[in-house]
């Protein structure tokens, strides 16, 4: 549902706000998932990394530094 609906309001160059409950990546958002979010993550967002509860993993600071580029 989450990937339709950012597919029916895709406009390039507009963002849209986007807000759900947390998912682990690897159910329903994979790479391609990481790549939506990257192009409609705004410099005022704020997004949340966390890998099995904690925010101190290697996956959850690697994924934080991919996203803060």
């Amino acid at each position: 549902m989450r990937r339709g609906l950012l597919k029916a309001v895709a406009i390039p160059g507009y963002q849209v706000p986007f807000g759900g409950r947390e998912m682990p990546l690897p159910y329903g958002w994979g790479t391609g998932g990481m790549q939506v979010t990257a192009a409609i993550l705004g410099a005022d967002d704020v997004l949340k990394v966390i890998d099995q509860g904690a925010d101190d993993t290697t996956n959850a600071v690697t994924i934080r530094r991919f996203f803060a580029q």
